[in-house]
Parts: C-alpha cells; sequence; structure tokens
C-alpha cells in the first residue's frame, strides 16, 4: 500500500487511529440507531427517570482494549436474552477520543443488569433524578413569605437620591470591544487549542491581574496644574539656658552603662536624623491605589445581591424590599464563556444583548427554556442589567423541560457535551454552572465534575435546598475539591437562609462541603415568559450562578489564564469573616469581586 501523495491529515488519521476505539464507536452507534426507534415508535421519554435504566461507569484502569471487550461481551449478552428490552443510551467520552471514556447509561433488564453487576471491570448504578434547587415568587406566596421573611413585597415608595438613575435594561450594552461573533462562528466552525496552564496562585491579588497600561497624558489646552498647598511650620520652642540643662542634669541620677544592644547606636557617636514619616493621603478602599480609575466603573442596580458582592461592608437595608445601590466592577478585557446545563435560555431576551446561544439540547427538539430556571440562571451569571460578568457568552445547554426533575443518565451527558466543546472550541476562558443537586452522593455526577477541573473548567454548584448537610448530596459534596465551589445561599443581613419561602419551606444547605456563600434570597433576573420580562427566585440555584459569572468575571479582567485552582484561591481568600449567625459548621466567606 502506497502512502505517496495522500494528505498529511489523513496520513495522520492512519497512524493515530485506534481499532479498539473505532469498534467502540460502532457498538454505541449501532445502539444509537436502536434508542432512537425505540423513542420514535414506542415513544418513549428519555429524560423521565427509569428503574430499568443503569449507570455503567468503568474502573479508573480501564484501557481502551478492556472498554472494547465488555462492551463486545455486553452485545453478546443482549442479544442472547433479546435486543428489544436492552440498549445503550449514550455514552460519557471526556475529549471524544476514548483515552477519557468514563461510562455509559441506558435501559437493561433484570437479567443483563445481573450480569453487569458482577463485571470486575464496571460499577454499576442505579438511575437517580435530578433536581433544580429553586423556588419562584408568586403573588400568592409573596403574602405568605412576608409574615415569615420581613418586608418582601414590592414597595414603589422608597426613597433615594434624587440625581440616581437606573439603567434601562433594553437600552444597548457598554462597548467593551471584544469580539462575540467570533465565538458565535465558533459554534459552527470546529477549532481546538491547548489550555495554557497559568503561573502559581499563592498570593494572587485581584489588583495584580492587570498590567495597568499608563494613563494618558494631558494636552496643552487642558486646565493648569493646581499649585499644591504649603501648610504652616509648627513654631520652634526656645531652648532653655545653659545653666538649667547643667542643673538638671545634675538631679538626675546617672544612668548605669549597659552593653548595647544590636541595632542601635554606640553612646558618644552622632545619630543620623530621623525620616520625617509622609502625610498619608485619604484612601477610597484598598484596592484603590493600585487599580486606576479609568479601569473601573460602576452601575446603578436594584438586584441586592450585584452591590452585596462588590462591597467589602454590608450596607443593605434586610426589610426594604427595593434598593438602588451602586455595582463596581473592573472593566473587561478578554472574552468569556459560561455554559449554563440547566433547562435552558430565551436567547431573544434583550438583556443578553445577542450574547446567548444555543449549544446542545439533551432532552427534545425545542430550543425554548419551557421551565424559567435556565433563564433566570444566564440572567444572574452575565445579563447586561441583572448580570455579574457583563461580556460573557452564554451557552445555552439544555437538559431540563417544563418539569423540575430528569435523569440524572440525561444530565450527564448534557455536562459531558459540554465539556467535550469546551475541548473542541479552544475556549481557554470558560466555566460551567450546576445549579442542581442529587438527593444522595452519587459518583459519577461527582466523576464527571473532576473531569472538568482536569481540563480547565471551573464548576460553580449549588448547594441545595433541603436545609441539610451538603455532604451528602452530589454534586455540592464536591466542594472541597479544589476547582469545584459549592455555593449556599445568604439573605441580605449576611445570614444563612433558614427558610426561602415561608414557615413551610426548607433553607439552604450547610456544612463543611459548603465552600462559600452567595447571595441567594429574592434574586431578580431574567424571565423566559418574554423578551423585556423579569422574575424573582430564590434557593441555592441563585446563588451558584453568582459563583460563576464572578469566576468568568476574574477571567476576563486577567491578563494571565487563571487555572481552576487559582480561581478557588481568588473567590475563597475574598470576603472573610462577614457572615453573621449560625453558619452550622460552613466556612464564614461571602464572595466578594475585590473592589
Amino acid at each position: 500500500m502506497r502512502l505517496t501523495g495522500l494528505p498529511l491529515v489523513l496520513l495522520a488519521t492512519l497512524v493515530t487511529a485506534s481499532p479498539d476505539y473505532d469498534a467502540v464507536k460502532n457498538i454505541l452507534a449501532s445502539h444509537q440507531r436502536h434508542h432512537n426507534l425505540v423513542k420514535r415508535d414506542l415513544g418513549q421519554d428519555a429524560s423521565a427517570v427509569s428503574q430499568q435504566r443503569r449507570i455503567v461507569m468503568f474502573n479508573d484502569t480501564a484501557t481502551i482494549s478492556d472498554i472494547r471487550v465488555q462492551l463486545e461481551s455486553l452485545d453478546k449478552t443482549i442479544s442472547q436474552f433479546g435486543r428489544g428490552s436492552s440498549y445503550i443510551e449514550s455514552a460519557v467520552d471526556i475529549g471524544n477520543n476514548g483515552n477519557g471514556f468514563l461510562g455509559y447509561y441506558g435501559i437493561f433488564d433484570d437479567k443483563v443488569a445481573a450480569l453487569l453487576e458482577q463485571d470486575p471491570r464496571v460499577d454499576v448504578y442505579e438511575d437517580v433524578k435530578v433536581t433544580l434547587p429553586a423556588y419562584g415568587r408568586s403573588k400568592k406566596m409573596l403574602k405568605m413569605a412576608s409574615k415569615y421573611s420581613g418586608n418582601l413585597e414590592e414597595d414603589n415608595d422608597f426613597s433615594f437620591n434624587s440625581d440616581s438613575t437606573v439603567s434601562d435594561p433594553l437600552t444597548e450594552p457598554r462597548d467593551f470591544d471584544i469580539d462575540f461573533e467570533r465565538l458565535k462562528s465558533l459554534y459552527s466552525d470546529d477549532g481546538h487549542y491547548d489550555y495554557e496552564v497559568g503561573v502559581s496562585y499563592e498570593n494572587l491579588k485581584v489588583s495584580q491581574m492587570q498590567q495597568h497600561p499608563p494613563r494618558p497624558k494631558p494636552q496643552a489646552s487642558s486646565r493648569p496644574r493646581r499649585q499644591p498647598q504649603t501648610r504652616p511650620q509648627p513654631k520652634a520652642q526656645p531652648k532653655p539656658p545653659p545653666k538649667q540643662q547643667q542643673q538638671q542634669q545634675q538631679q538626675q541620677p546617672r544612668p548605669q552603662q549597659r552593653r548595647p544592644q544590636p541595632g542601635r547606636p554606640l553612646p558618644g557617636r552622632p545619630q543620623p536624623p530621623k525620616p520625617q514619616p509622609k502625610p498619608q493621603q485619604p484612601q477610597r478602599s484598598q484596592q484603590s491605589t493600585t487599580i486606576p480609575a479609568h479601569m473601573l466603573t460602576q452601575e446603578k442596580t436594584t438586584q441586592w445581591g450585584l452591590h452585596r458582592i462588590s462591597s467589602q461592608k454590608n450596607t443593605v437595608s434586610p426589610g426594604v424590599a427595593k434598593i438602588i445601590k451602586p455595582y463596581e466592577f473592573m472593566i473587561p478585557q478578554y472574552d468569556t464563556v459560561a455554559y449554563v446545563v440547566d433547562s435552558g435560555i430565551r436567547i431573544t431576551h434583550k438583556d443578553f444583548g445577542g450574547r446567548a446561544v444555543w449549544g446542545y439540547n439533551a432532552i427534545d427538539n425545542i430550543n425554548e427554556d419551557m421551565n424559567g430556571h435556565g433563564s433566570h440562571v444566564a440572567g444572574t451569571i452575565g445579563a447586561n442589567k441583572w448580570g455579574v460578568s457583563k461580556r460573557t457568552l452564554l451557552v445555552a445547554v439544555k437538559a431540563f423541560g417544563e418539569e423540575d426533575c430528569v435523569s440524572v443518565g440525561t444530565y450527564l451527558h448534557a455536562v459531558n457535551w459540554a465539556i467535550n466543546d469546551y475541548i473542541a472550541k479552544g475556549h481557554d476562558r470558560a466555566v460551567i454552572n450546576m445549579s442542581v443537586g442529587v438527593p444522595r452522593g452519587f459518583e459519577p455526577f461527582d466523576r464527571l465534575v473532576r473531569h472538568a477541573i482536569k481540563v480547565g473548567m471551573p464548576v460553580a454548584i449549588a448547594a441545595g435546598n433541603d436545609g441539610r448537610d451538603a455532604c451528602n448530596y452530589s454534586p455540592s459534596r464536591m466542594g472541597n475539591h479544589p476547582g469545584a465551589i459549592t455555593a449556599a445561599a445568604s439573605s441580605k443581613d449576611d445570614r444563612l437562609v433558614r427558610r426561602f419561602a415561608g414557615w413551610m419551606s426548607r433553607g439552604s444547605n450547610f456544612g463543611e462541603c459548603v465552600t462559600v456563600f452567595a447571595p441567594g434570597m429574592n434574586i431578580e433576573s431574567v424571565s423566559h415568559q418574554s423578551d423585556t420580562g423579569t422574575d424573582i427566585m430564590s434557593g441555592t440555584s441563585m446563588a451558584a450562578p453568582h459563583v460563576a459569572g464572578l469566576m468568568a468575571y476574574f477571567q476576563s479582567i486577567s491578563d494571565q489564564l487563571l487555572t481552576p485552582m487559582q480561581l478557588d484561591y481568588l473567590i475563597t481568600h475574598a470576603n472573610q469573616g462577614t457572615m453573621r449567625g449560625r453558619l452550622k459548621n460552613s466556612p464564614n466567606r461571602l464572595i466578594y469581586n475585590g473592589l
């Protein structure tokens, strides 16, 4: 066989092609065709939780050859008992190259499932449901919650300064010179670039993220320089006469001669004059002396969470429903991407400014947000008015329909697509938000989170809304893993939320697996019902996008590519010790953007 004249790409394919991986793909393709026929003919809902669905995960030591042998053995077993009742729905393959093949999930009858559980190469898990931890705020719930949670009614008779204005959400967003059309084009043209690892994250500060360019010098026609005001010098006191000095020296006892201590001048030698301390100028904040003013900006907002994460001290009144406070942030310099694995995004909403795109639909063929949870979460991450990171491309990865629960296999499939898309598109600055929870520990979920961090994607996770220990839930129990940040919900008065919607509801999860606290009570954001509407929700699902938006914000202002561990360090070492009340073994950390 002569290879002369073949393209280099074909030569590389012939050299690097793995026959084991090709066999694995052929087996999975045959099962996928059967799965599509079952969905079309029988109308089975692949997103619903099924007692016959199993999640099969390979051991860490399994090679692609072991995976091929196991799938071939499974094929023979299914053919023996009848192919109609057992099939593979999808596989979890990080990188789509076989090197990151984690496992697969599908429908298997009892006989096939029993043989799978006896296989030492795999671990078999039963299907569980993934839920959305959030509470909406209807008019009926407002009346009930106002009796227990303070004044939650919208009150138009609130006072504020007459010169303060609220930015219109329908106005055009500020131009930050970031090419989002290039990012959008990546969803039709594939590309792959290596993720560069940043420097060490010790002693990393927000003020050191950018190499600040010098400010422009004033022109000749500018204002004249202001002359510095000279302060009056204090009057010199008259020296005592020499006779009085001699009398004072005679009255005072003669000091004992001691050995001079190191660092002090020897007696009898002239001492050098002490340097006079320079007058200290009043500082606005700790970062104001290192961040130039032309790189800072602020916007008036009624979303108390945005103001809280940009303030070291709490100035929000818990009893006031509406506030008008500034949200201060640095002007972004680099484009970022946020994967919202949720119920979808209403990408036509005007508050997104054209920065929301559809990435993948793992549940149906309707690219719409039928639930509202995903649009609200995406708005908190990066909407023009309600978002933390104002210039982030929001990628919708739909894993939920109208219901608030879905099969864990469907959600793992959606997360797997997001990780592979991050690798294929070459996004060097990206985050993934998981405002979901499994009501028990689930190792396949945790394993997928670890692989996302391994390829360079930091993960924001909701702690859960059951008022229990977050260490008993997945993926919230991954909060102690560097790069995975589990967010519990805080209220306006910097306390752990005990109840989200009155006495009948529960509060935020807590415990040692919580990484930080973030605003999660009565958060206003984008609505899925119209292109201009807003909605108010509560829960740790609202706290996690504050963290995801803050990670994207740190990436957008940093000259270096921050690793998930560096972002973890920045967020966990910011505003410590500001939470109040009983935290139930949770760390006293509230997220803060450093300004």
